[in-house]
């Protein structure tokens, strides 16, 4: 049963982003989807950190927050991807087991390699207090703090430094 729960909750988080990835995909002519309130966001092709100008990964390594331009990305860490493939890959065969391969399977990367992007011109404030990164879109709502992924609030698991650094360079650009 310990397995079972540990496989829903890892798949209940990827299925947030692979409904949110799959969703735009199919709707290739408008790529744009909604979180967590009015904002628009793309998805796009996933940054290196080489690519970008801003790229911190959280504690866990489970996610990237990145500032390119003018815009902002969040995305999987290529560490996290490679697990849940080789926990897929390395699991049991049972009936769940099989049908979670048969539907995420190889395809997992394929599917979640992308990244959500969001216009730093729609973003009105972004800070870090108390050990939290916090990023307030223009209608007041902040964006990704609801964002857990197996047990961790991505946004609360940012080092100090890191999320400091974010804070100074996206102060920058905003308006």
């Amino acid at each position: 049963m310990k397995k079972f729960n540990l496989i829903f909750k890892r798949f209940s988080v990827l299925l947030f982003f692979v409904g949110t990835l799959a969703g735009a995909n199919n709707l290739a002519k408008a790529q744009s989807i909604s979180i967590e309130s009015d904002l628009n966001s793309e998805i796009q092709p996933r940054m290196t950190k080489s690519q970008s100008e801003v790229f911190i990964t959280n504690k866990e390594k489970i996610a990237n927050l990145i500032l390119h331009g003018d815009r902002l990305l969040i995305q999987f860490t290529d560490d996290y991807l490679e697990n849940i493939e080789n926990e897929i890959k390395d699991k049991e065969e049972t009936v769940f087991a099989d049908v979670i391969k048969s539907m995420v399977g190889s395809g997992i990367r394929t599917l979640l390699d992308n990244a959500i992007s969001i216009s730093i011109y729609d973003i009105k404030e972004v800070s870090y207090s108390d050990g939290t990164l916090e990023i307030i879109d223009i209608d007041n709502n902040a964006i990704f703090n609801d964002l857990e992924i197996n047990g961790t609030y991505i946004m609360q698991d940012f080092s100090r430094r890191d999320a400091r650094r974010f804070v100074a360079e996206a102060e920058k650009r905003l308006i």
